[in-house]
Formats: C-alpha cells, sequence, structure tokens
C-alpha cells in the first residue's frame, strides 16, 4: 500500500491535517461449507482520505472535525446461493462517509 499524510499548524490557532492511503488486497480462493461453490481468488483496491482540522479558541480547548471517505473497488461478487443456477451475489465494493464534530479540552 501506499500512504501519506500532512499536517500544518497555524499561527498557533488552528490545526489542520490530511492524510490518504491506496491498498491492494489479494485474496486466495476460498471455500465456504454452506456452499457447494468455490470462491475464486481476487483482488480488491481500498481507497481512504482523512481530513482534520482544529480551531483552537484558547490554551486549553479546541474545536475540531474529521470528514473521512473510505472506498472498496473490487469486481468479486460473492455467490449467496449453492444453486448455481440462482445468479445471487454479494458484491464486495462500498463507499463510506463520515463527519465527526468534536471538542478538546488540554489539561
Amino acid at each position: 500500500g501506499v500512504y501519506a499524510k500532512s499536517s500544518y499548524f497555524f499561527g498557533g490557532m488552528v490545526l489542520a491535517s490530511l492524510e490518504a492511503g491506496v491498498d491492494h488486497v489479494q485474496r486466495p480462493a476460498s471455500y465456504f461449507p454452506t456452499l457447494t461453490r468455490q470462491s475464486a481468488a481476487f483482488s480488491e483496491n481500498r481507497f481512504n482520505v482523512t481530513a482534520f482540522a482544529e480551531y483552537r479558541t484558547s490554551d486549553t480547548f479546541g474545536i475540531n472535525t474529521t470528514l473521512r471517505y473510505t472506498g472498496n473497488i473490487t469486481d468479486q461478487l460473492i455467490p449467496l446461493s449453492s444453486d448455481p443456477a440462482d445468479d445471487v451475489y454479494d458484491d464486495l465494493s462500498f463507499d463510506r462517509f463520515e463527519a465527526w464534530l468534536g471538542v478538546r479540552w488540554f489539561l
């Protein structure tokens, strides 16, 4: 995988950070006992990006936010039925977005 992070502190009041990563994950072939079909080996690509910002109103108190995206790109479909005639699959790709708002009190 590849990972990068950068952060900067502006004027002793605002902290900003950005980090990103990319992973290429390879999965071996597997067999699930409840299914009569074997899952072939496959690979997937995962992406994540996180942005963080904090405004420090004083030396002891800060208001912050975190925004995060996580994604998985794959063309693998896992069979959900033991009958090959049933074309029912679980798509392993996804997109996830998160947003957080918080406060921090420095002791």
